[in-house]
């Protein structure tokens, strides 16, 4: 599945991702198989949402946990014209064992900010 809108790419990747890309960059959340971007974010350590961790070395990585860690609250600007926010996420519902998968407090969402360049030249 793919949306384009205002130069801007959105794909879904594996279980729960998504590769964002713009302006010849890219930057992948919580992919499990496509490791080839400019940047790589996580939300949080379930296996479905990260690779082995030895598949990103030498990557651009920004986590809870791993690479540049970070926490809600936090504010990065991992490449040019991309500020990302961090939030909190977390389930607010219990599975079949009463228990709730992703607490709050386990791990991060994020909120991606694309500041566009547009060339338009005014007359």
């Amino acid at each position: 599945m793919k949306l384009v809108y205002s130069g801007i790419t959105i794909e879904r990747r594996d279980l729960a991702g998504v590769k964002i890309t713009y302006n010849g960059q890219s930057l992948c959340i919580d992919t499990v198989t496509d490791l080839n971007c400019d940047v790589l974010l996580y939300t949080h350590g379930h296996e479905n949402h990260i690779p082995n961790p030895n598949l990103l070395s030498g990557k651009r990585v920004v986590s809870p946990f791993h690479g540049m860690v970070v926490k809600p609250g936090d504010v990065v600007e991992p490449m040019p014209s991309v500020k990302v926010e961090v939030v909190d996420a977390y389930n607010i519902t219990k599975v079949m064992n009463g228990s709730i998968p992703h607490p709050k407090g386990f791990g991060v969402g994020y909120v991606v900010n694309i500041k566009r360049q547009d060339n338009l030249s005014h007359g």
